[in-house]
C-alpha cells in the first residue's frame, strides 16, 4: 500500500581496499561505496542501509547483503556497477522494512592462513575445532568492547579442510573469528590478520526465504 519494496544487494569486495564497513569521514567504507553506486543509478530509498554482515578492516567477502526500500523498480540488468571497492553479483526483490539482521540464519567464514605460518599440527586443530563447536561462552575469543556485551554464548560449527579454517554460526562477537583463528593454527589467542578471512556466504532463514518475489510479483512459499 506504501508503494515501497525491500531490495537485496548481493555483493562482494576486497577487504584491503577500504578502512571500515560503516561510514566514517574522510575513510573509504563498503557502506560509502555501495551510496556512491545508488546515487550514480538515481537510487532513492526510505531511512538506511542494513547489512547481513559486518566485515573488520582487511576482510573481504565472496558473498555479503545490502538491503534498502525504495519505490523504483530495480534489476541487475539496468544497474551501473563501476565502483573498483565492491561488485554487484545480484539484486532480489522482497517485501518491505524487514529487520535483515534478524532474519539471517548464518554466517560462513573461511580463514586461509599460508600454511608456512601454522604452528599446530592438523591433529592439533582438529581437536580444538571440535572443542569450539557447538554452543559456549566465547567471551574468551573477543575484544574488551566484546566482553561488555550482555550475550557471550555462541553456537558454532568449526572445522579445517583443505588447509582452510571454517567457521558456522548464526552470530558471532567482536573479533571472534580471527582470535579463535590464531588459537586453533598458532596456539596463541590473538587475532590474525584480517586479510586472510573471507566472508563466504549467507544464509537465509526460511522466513526470509517466504519474503522474496518472483517477477510478477508473487511471494516464494
Amino acid at each position: 500500500k506504501t508503494g515501497y519494496f525491500g531490495y537485496l544487494f548481493f555483493i562482494k569486495y576486497d577487504g584491503t581496499k577500504y578502512d571500515s564497513f560503516d561510514e566514517n569521514k574522510d575513510k573509504v567504507s563498503v557502506k560509502g561505496e555501495f551510496k556512491k553506486l545508488l546515487a550514480e543509478n538515481n537510487i532513492s530509498y526510505y531511512k538506511g542501509i542494513q547489512q547481513a554482515g559486518r566485515t573488520d578492516k582487511d576482510v573481504s567477502a565472496e558473498e555479503n547483503i545490502l538491503y534498502i526500500n525504495t519505490k523504483q523498480d530495480l534489476k541487475l540488468e539496468n544497474f551501473k556497477n563501476s565502483s573498483g571497492i565492491l561488485r554487484i553479483f545480484d539484486i532480489k526483490k522482497t517485501l518491505p522494512y524487514l529487520e535483515l539482521p534478524k532474519l539471517i540464519e548464518k554466517r560462513h567464514y573461511i580463514y586461509r592462513y599460508p600454511k608456512d605460518k601454522i604452528k599446530n599440527s592438523i591433529p592439533e586443530i582438529d581437536k580444538i575445532c571440535l572443542e569450539l563447536s557447538g554452543q559456549h561462552d566465547v567471551s574468551a575469543f573477543t575484544t574488551k568492547k566484546g566482553k561488555e556485551l550482555k550475550e557471550k554464548v555462541r553456537e558454532l560449527a568449526v572445522y579445517y579442510e583443505n588447509q582452510e579454517l571454517h567457521f558456522t554460526g548464526s552470530s558471532f562477537m567482536p573479533q571472534q573469528v580471527r582470535i579463535m583463528s590464531g588459537y586453533i593454527l598458532t596456539g596463541r589467542k590473538q587475532p590474525l590478520e584480517g586479510k586472510y578471512l573471507t566472508l563466504e556466504k549467507i544464509i537465509f532463514s526460511k522466513e526470509l526465504e517466504d519474503m522474496i518475489i518472483f517477477e510478477d510479483n508473487t511471494i516464494i512459499n
